[in-house]
């Protein structure tokens, strides 16, 4: 969490994704560990930018 002395010159996080399947985040599998040439995708429900907006949103709670 950030530090509450931390004051964003916002009041919330919007994160707008325009890709056409934006549920997916994909990565090889050498990031990993695996296979260099392995291809992987971690899903998140409801969007991967919903996802990225929640986390962000609630590291940066105390500084709205």
């Amino acid at each position: 969490m950030a530090p509450s002395e931390v004051k964003l010159p916002f009041r919330q996080i919007k994160i707008i994704d325009s890709r056409f399947d934006t549920s997916k985040m994909g990565f090889t599998g050498k990031a990993f560990g695996g296979k260099t040439n392995a291809f992987n995708a971690i899903q998140f429900k409801g969007g991967f930018a919903t996802a990225v907006e929640k986390y962000y949103a609630d590291y940066y709670e105390n500084s709205f």
